[in-house]
């Protein structure tokens, strides 16, 4: 356990349940720094605080709750904490003159660490447990708990309609996906049918433009929309949560791509399978936006589709056998790195 920190000083701060996490330790002023005088602990007063030389604290946890640090000059162990909001502290033991806040300034707070123990900071962004130890300070993040809910069953609709499509590759490429059980293939499969399905195979182009003029979704576009408004909150949570666990997935295989020879013909297929990959995203990430639940998923595609782009920029003569999946993705968004190979 970190320094003064152990069971009975996490039950002190209210945090008996908790975990923690990332620690850091930055040493402490040395007595020489300054020629500011101390001020008496039972002196803290905003007068007297508004005058004493601070020096900032250098930790990134701090950073990462939005917190900037100073110490007293004086070496006096007082610490200054400054939040982008309201800063609470509690302590182990509560003491007079051992913290001090301002009832007009809720974003500061000062606390006497050298007396106080080890002391829980705590602001909008997270919580942290402070200590002073001679000529350390001492820093350890809090971890929130997470409580995930179960994972949904989402089936094939009904009617089959997922099977049985008049585009044959897409199709075929159907029944492939749902041959792996699972709500993760149900979604792909539905992705397949609201974004790579070639109109011709319904009919003369011009009919199905006709009827979207005349605002008439044909049935072929329509269901996979239909059937991702139908799914309950918790289903549309699951399919959000299994593409998030997807994206990171695929972006360890984009990563190992960036450090493999690209000449190889194994790099060719797993590249491959990673345009796929990136692909099936594509279509959840329709279905998601259908239901207005993309939001999540996209700014997790960017650092992917970064990396992608950059695979694709570095192994231009890389190029792939024919791949019809490719190929509409291509012509279905002229933009998307995965296609571009193919």
């Amino acid at each position: 356990m970190q320094a003064g920190i152990d069971d009975a000083v996490l039950h002190a701060l209210g945090l008996s349940e908790c975990q923690l996490g990332e620690q850091e330790t930055v040493p402490w002023l040395d007595p020489a720094v300054g020629q500011a005088r101390g001020i008496a602990t039972r002196e803290l007063s905003s007068a007297a605080l508004a005058t004493l030389r601070v020096v900032p604290i250098s930790a990134g946890l701090l950073g990462s709750m939005g917190l900037s640090g100073f110490a007293a000059a004086d070496s006096s162990g007082l610490v200054k904490l400054v939040g982008s909001g309201d800063v609470s502290i509690r302590l182990v033991q509560a003491g007079h003159g051992r913290t001090f806040q301002s009832e007009a300034e809720p974003k500061v707070a000062w606390v006497d660490a050298t007396r106080s123990g080890p002391f829980l900071v705590e602001t909008s962004t997270g919580r942290l447990i402070c200590s002073l130890d001679q000529s350390q300070l001492h820093l350890r993040a809090v971890l929130e708990p997470v409580n995930f809910a179960p994972l949904a069953s989402i089936e094939e609709a009904a009617g089959g309609w997922m099977r049985s499509s008049g585009d044959g590759w897409i199709r075929a490429e159907a029944v492939r996906a749902l041959e792996a059980s699972g709500p993760w293939s149900v979604c792909v499969a539905a992705g397949l049918h609201a974004r790579l399905v070639d109109p011709a195979a319904f009919g003369p182009p011009g009919e199905s433009v006709d009827a979207l003029l005349k605002g008439v979704s044909p049935e072929w576009l329509s269901r996979p929309r239909q059937w991702v408004r139908a799914l309950s909150p918790l289903q549309v949570s699951t399919m959000r949560r299994l593409a998030l666990a997807e994206v990171d997935r695929l972006s360890e295989l984009a990563d190992r791509l960036g450090r493999t020879e690209s000449a190889k013909d194994e790099w060719r297929e797993e590249w491959r399978r990673l345009c796929h990959g990136r692909d099936a995203l594509e279509g959840v990430r329709v279905l998601l936006a259908e239901v207005e639940a993309s939001a999540e998923l996209d700014a997790h595609l960017k650092p992917l589709d970064h990396a992608g782009a950059l695979l694709n920029a570095e192994a231009p003569l890389a190029r792939l056998r024919p791949d019809e999946r490719l190929r509409r993705a291509r012509l279905a968004n002229p933009d998307a790195w995965w296609g571009w190979l193919a």
